[in-house]
């Protein structure tokens, strides 16, 4: 990660950006998407396998209400889910990992939603993700929210939903890229 000290409205913060290396591991384009206005969910792509790189952008529609959840879905067939959404009603970033696999191993694992607060208020959204077989970073904002998160699922993830609930969204463009992994 690339860190750099940056003043927001609520005074200095942490910026934390993906180095740009990254931009290495790229295989090739999966997907690129525009939508004028979303208001369900729409399913991109079955089949996935190995990493991939995740960029969403979209603004609020000023009329959606306090229910609104956008974000990204990966599914597998026995019905488990992982989710990393913003949520217009909190404000924040959501990482549900719930039903995203095994959590018998501990009594706190995956019990509840993770989230974390956006630090903007400005109505563009841009929400840049990687996703491995048992991982999630998200890049939120510029990298003013940041989170991580790991997941067990009983079988890969292999299907990709663009998630839309409770409201509108507008503008909105998602580009997909399959990534190369680090080590031969």
């Amino acid at each position: 990660r690339a860190l750099e000290l940056v003043e927001v409205p609520q005074g200095l913060t942490l910026r934390s950006q993906p180095v740009k290396e990254l931009t290495e591991l790229r295989l090739e384009e999966m997907g690129s998407y525009s939508f004028p206005s979303l208001e369900t969910d729409t399913t991109l792509m079955s089949g996935i396998k190995g990493p991939i790189e995740a960029i969403l952008e979209f603004e609020v529609d000023e009329d959606s209400n306090k229910e609104l959840q956008v974000g990204l879905e990966l599914t597998n067939s026995v019905g488990e889910f992982y989710r990393g959404l913003y949520d217009r009603g909190s404000n924040s970033y959501v990482s549900d990992r719930t039903l995203a696999g095994k959590k018998d191993f501990s009594d706190i694992f995956a019990f509840e939603v993770h989230d974390a607060t956006r630090l903007t208020d400005a109505s563009a959204i841009q929400m840049h993700l990687y996703f491995d077989l048992a991982s999630m970073e998200l890049f939120a904002d510029q990298g003013l929210t940041v989170m991580t998160d790991i997941f067990f699922p009983n079988q890969n993830f292999s299907q990709l939903r663009l998630v839309c609930k409770g409201g509108k969204i507008k503008g909105g463009k998602l580009t997909l890229h399959s990534l190369g992994r680090i080590w031969e």
